[in-house]
C-alpha cells in the first residue's frame, strides 16, 4: 500500500525477487505454526503464545549482526526485561505441569 502512496512502480522486480518474497512470507510462517503447534502438546498454551513475544528479540540480535544495527541501553533493557519475562513465564509453567 505504501509504494502504491509514494508512486512506486513494484512490479519492476524479476521473478526470482517475486520467488524469494513468497517464500520470506511463507517458510517462516509454516514453520511458526508448526513449532507452536507441536509445543501445544506438551506446554500450556499461556506459555507457547507467550514464547512469540521473544520474536522481536531475535530480530533485533540478527538485525545487529547482520544489518549493523545500534542497539542502544534502552533497547537492550527491554530486550533483557522481556527475556526474563519469558523465562519466568516458562519456569513458572513447567513448575506447575511437574506439580500436577
Amino acid at each position: 500500500a505504501y509504494s502504491f502512496l509514494i508512486g512506486e512502480n513494484i512490479l519492476q522486480h524479476s521473478f526470482n525477487t517475486y520467488i524469494y518474497f513468497i517464500l520470506l512470507a511463507l517458510i517462516p510462517m509454516i514453520g511458526g505454526h508448526t513449532v507452536m503447534n507441536y509445543l501445544l502438546k506438551y506446554l500450556k498454551t499461556s506459555i507457547v503464545t507467550s514464547i512469540a513475544l521473544g520474536e522481536p528479540v531475535g530480530a533485533s540480535i540478527l538485525a545487529y549482526y547482520i544489518l549493523g544495527q545500534e542497539v542502544d541501553l534502552l533497547k537492550a533493557s527491554a530486550m533483557a526485561l522481556v527475556l526474563f519475562s519469558l523465562f519466568l513465564v516458562i519456569t513458572q509453567g513447567i513448575k506447575e505441569k511437574q506439580c500436577k
